[in-house]
């Protein structure tokens, strides 16, 4: 019999302990013989109860030990002798993106529901507010963590991980590192010399027969990621909670657009207080000062020229959508449109959405047209990410007391920033060059 089975039993039969004396104290008499041998027999059953849920409970908590170790086994941080197989992965960056492949290395790795059935079980339990054995085992109580809430079992997170992941820019375009502790730290070389050597220590030097020649000592550097809390907020009317309006569902299909968003928000934008170093706030990231307030044909031409050239096979734009109009209206120096679908197909034909043979993302998660950052050029592989494997939901009534409704709050912990220490001096050139180049009103 489940644990959860044994609980709802124990708890019926003191309620009728209790209904039995409540009963006697209102008719103020004594249990009759028949009464006090029904209340005997029950007092018996508690006994019983008691002894089969210690057992369930301890066996339960067995069960958890084992499937904490079979994880752990079978974590990146593992050896591979330990785990069976080998993770992939680039300076301890994951290959994969997906949640089974980050956090495992294996894309068809059985992960724990918790018990529940799916994602939309998990909230309405939540949301219920009653006592759930399945809930009290997931709570998230580690040290350096969100305090209270309730950690997603790990198929149901990967579930909101992994479609969030569809939508976004930065993350499937970025170096991300799965991480099992509050920080971590990578590899990056120390680069943005090319004058005199390269990766900071490492010169070529053509050698004669038998000539000695200096050791030559690259320079590396460790950059530190710190998971920050990102927290997304929902509220819900009791109504809507007890009508039975499929809350859990609409949650699961509206979370991962949640957390894509902001994600990418940051990852763009970001100032590095509390979360993730955006790209358009990056030290090593360099400004093209603009011509106008709109954006002109030299704009992109400068902002080009200034992308180091190793960045350009991988390279995408990124532009504010309030860009699409001023583009489309750009001219080159012969005072031809540079997008000109009229040429080719009429004005009904497709405009063609690249710059340079680079593609255009436009997102509305750049600053709004006219302001640094409005247009960025980049390649995104030089951007880390560390993402931390739990995801947490709470559930709370204090914030919506006076409404009478319910807040929930989904957190995840990541952080974000460049590879990068500065922009790069050329070994022949005067402008220094980056992985990223945003337009900008200033230098």
């Amino acid at each position: 019999m489940k644990l959860i089975e044994l609980k709802q039993e124990r708890a019926e039969a003191i309620k009728k302990m209790r209904g039995m004396l409540d009963k006697a104290e209102v008719e103020k008499k004594d249990l009759t013989d028949e009464e006090t041998r029904d209340y005997e027999t029950l007092e018996k059953s508690l006994d019983d109860f008691n002894t089969k849920i210690a057992r369930e409970e301890k066996l339960e908590n067995l069960e958890e030990e084992n499937k904490q170790v079979t994880r752990k086994m079978y974590h990146p941080a593992a050896s591979a002798a330990t785990r069976g197989i080998e993770t992939a992965s680039v300076n301890g960056a994951s290959k994969s993106k997906t949640f089974r492949g980050m956090f495992y290395g294996d894309e068809q790795f059985s992960l724990d529901k918790g018990e529940f059935r799916d994602f939309n079980e998990f909230v309405e339990v939540l949301a219920s507010g009653k006592y759930e054995p399945r809930l009290e085992r997931r709570t998230f109580v580690e040290k350096d963590g969100p305090k209270g809430g309730y950690q997603v079992p790990e198929e149901l997170a990967a579930m909101l991980v992994d479609k969030s992941l569809e939508d976004e820019i930065v993350r499937p375009r970025a170096m991300v590192y799965p991480m099992i502790a509050e920080t971590k730290k990578i590899p990056a070389w120390d680069n943005s010399n090319h004058s005199t050597n390269v990766y900071g220590g490492f010169t070529g030097v053509w050698m004669g027969e038998n000539q000695t020649q200096d050791v030559q000592t690259g320079k590396m550097r460790l950059k530190t990621l710190t998971a920050g809390k990102l927290g997304i907020y929902t509220e819900a009317s009791r109504e809507v909670l007890a009508d039975g309006m499929d809350f859990g569902s609409q949650i699961a299909a509206v979370l991962p657009k949640a957390i894509g968003f902001y994600l990418d928000s940051a990852f763009l934008s970001g100032d590095g207080v509390g979360k993730p170093l955006g790209v358009i706030n990056s030290q090593s990231r360099v400004k093209v000062v603009r011509s106008s307030t709109g954006i002109l044909y030299a704009d992109v031409v400068d902002m080009f020229g200034r992308l180091h050239p190793t960045c350009q096979k991988t390279a995408v734009w990124l532009a504010n959508y309030e860009c699409i109009p001023r583009l489309m209206k750009m001219k080159d120096d012969s005072s031809a449109l540079v997008w000109s679908p009229v040429h080719a197909y009429g004005i009904a034909g497709p405009v063609p959405i690249s710059l340079f043979g680079k593609d255009i993302i436009f997102t509305e998660k750049l600053p709004g047209i006219g302001q640094t950052g409005d247009m960025v050029l980049c390649d995104l592989s030089q951007y880390a990410i560390g993402l931390r494997q739990e995801l947490v939901l709470e559930r709370s009534n204090a914030p919506g007391w006076l409404r009478d409704v319910e807040s929930f709050r989904a957190i995840m912990r990541v952080d974000g920033g460049e590879l990068w220490k500065d922009a790069v001096t050329p070994a022949n050139g005067t402008e220094t060059l980056s992985w990223a180049v945003c337009l900008s009103t200033s230098t």
